[in-house]
């Protein structure tokens, strides 16, 4: 895949968290207003969210600086990118599981 090809996709898959992210948060405000043991810990999740949200902005300034990049920096700057997404993935499904617990 060259360079343009794999930009995309990655930009794809940015779109695509956030896009989830917002549907996370829109399940979390609905389980506050309908479950009193869930909004006694709203705090708690709201704090995953904001942390995901910042997770992710991080990711896309990467995303930034990979695109940006000359020849001989990107494959150093993809890497780093793809490791922050690999963590960000992580976070998102322990987020996901703590909806599906609830």
């Amino acid at each position: 895949m060259n360079r343009t090809e794999t930009l995309e996709q990655l930009k794809d898959k940015l779109e695509e968290w956030s896009d989830e992210l917002d549907e996370i948060q829109e399940e979390f405000e609905n389980l506050s207003d309908t479950d009193e043991d869930w909004s006694d810990t709203e705090g708690e999740h709201g704090d995953t969210l904001h942390d995901l949200r910042m997770n992710l902005e991080s990711i896309r300034l990467t995303y930034e600086e990979v695109e940006q990049s000359d020849n001989e920096s990107y494959d150093e700057l993809l890497s780093t990118l793809e490791s922050e997404m690999d963590e960000f993935e992580e976070s998102l499904s322990q987020a996901r599981e703590e909806l599906k617990a609830a």
